[in-house]
Order: C-alpha cells, then sequence, then structure tokens
C-alpha cells in the first residue's frame, strides 16, 4: 500500500516536504511543558469528491522531549536521570466518495508513549 496514491505529483511533493518539516521540528530537545494542538485553516479543506477515486493518507505526529527532572507521585518536580519521553500518533486516512458530491474519510489513530531513564535503566 502506498503512503498517498491517486493524487499526483504535487501532493506527494507536499507530502514529503510535511514529513521533512515534521522530522525537523520533533528532532530538538524540549522542556516538559503541556503541548496543544490545532487544526490548521485548511488542514480538512479536501478536494471536490464528485468522481474521486478512493485514496489513502498516512500521516505522524510526534514530540520528544529530554530532560533531568520528572513528576514524582505527590506531583512535585523533582532531579531524576537523563530522562527522555516521547508521545506520537499514528494516523490512517481512507477517503472515498459515498454519493454524488459527497465525500467521507474514515481515520484510525494509533497512540504511543514512551518514557525512558537512560541513567538508572
Amino acid at each position: 500500500m502506498s503512503a498517498i496514491s491517486n493524487k499526483g505529483s504535487s501532493l506527494g511533493k507536499f507530502a514529503a516536504k510535511a514529513l521533512l518539516v515534521g522530522c525537523a521540528l520533533g528532532a530538538t530537545a524540549a522542556h516538559a511543558q503541556v503541548q496543544r494542538g490545532f487544526i490548521g485553516a485548511h488542514e480538512y479543506a479536501l478536494p471536490d469528491p464528485a468522481g474521486m477515486k478512493p485514496w489513502n493518507v498516512f500521516v505522524e505526529y510526534s514530540t520528544f522531549q529530554k530532560t533531568k527532572k520528572v513528576w514524582n507521585g505527590s506531583g512535585d518536580r523533582t532531579d531524576a536521570g537523563d530522562v527522555e519521553t516521547l508521545v506520537s500518533l499514528s494516523k490512517f486516512v481512507h477517503f472515498w466518495e459515498i454519493a454524488p458530491d459527497v465525500g467521507i474519510a474514515m481515520e484510525l489513530i494509533v497512540p504511543k508513549v514512551s518514557v525512558n531513564d537512560r541513567e538508572n535503566g
């Protein structure tokens, strides 16, 4: 199954650029904080579904943090070893036309959370 099918080279180039930007942004260390995500203004502005052939998209949203402090059971920040936290959502979307001029999408979202203390095992 291809990551993106039936949408031409412009969509493929856009997906490649989006993946590259996502990897570049996710590769930096960040201080622990509450993350907020917002749907972009045109994220779901899809092409006219008239005569649209079914197509698929795979997207991954990730954030990586590296810190030396963690929250304990009492809710206080304490010193810790070299802690790495990865939070990721993998999303598969299938688009198809269900009636003339009506398109629909089905999403499957799989979360992943990983917390590793490199110093203390």
